[in-house]
């Protein structure tokens, strides 16, 4: 996995071609800089390595300016979260996990709207559950950074990743 302090590339693309001057003396950091803006996007695309810390955008939606210019487009984000981490433990029948700028991952800068939720819980009997399962939901409060979840399965969860999608302003 890649992390880069570069600003993520609008088109989210890497250029066909580099024209560099192996004789520059600055070559080695323009190569390097080069591979690790590829590898960036090569990681960053839909079912690639996602980082758990939002750092770059991942998709590109909608545009409500008029007319439509492709440096309006909204930026779409993912974030992963480890559920019965940030619990600091298994998860029983209700839980209530507020990010702040201390938690991995840190609190969402920005939300506008969700996207996409998804993830999956595995309970102390070795049961599997997902969020579309009704004993299993998960909600977020974006004024607060607060996520809800509720089990209803009678048993503890005791695995618990989600990843959110979501639109920023």
């Amino acid at each position: 996995m890649s992390f880069s302090s570069d600003n993520p590339i609008l088109s989210n693309q890497v250029p066909v071609s580099m024209e560099v001057n192996p004789e520059e003396k600055n070559f080695n950091a323009t190569l390097m800089l080069y591979l690790r803006r590829m590898a960036n996007s090569v990681n960053t695309k839909d079912q690639g390595i996602y980082l758990i810390q939002e750092t770059g955008n991942f998709q590109q939606w909608f545009n409500d300016q008029s007319p439509v210019t492709i440096s309006n487009n909204r930026n779409g984000y993912r974030l992963t979260l480890d559920f019965v981490a940030l619990n600091g433990g298994p998860i029983g029948p209700a839980a209530t996990i507020t990010l702040t700028t201390t938690t991995q991952p840190a609190a969402i800068i920005g939300y506008m709207f969700p996207t996409r939720g998804f993830g999956g819980a595995l309970d102390n009997t070795g049961v599997s559950y997902f969020p579309s399962d009704p004993n299993v939901s998960v909600t977020y409060k974006n004024s607060t950074n607060t996520f809800s979840i509720t089990n209803t399965t009678g048993n503890t969860l005791t695995q618990f990743y989600w990843v959110i999608e979501y639109l920023k302003n």
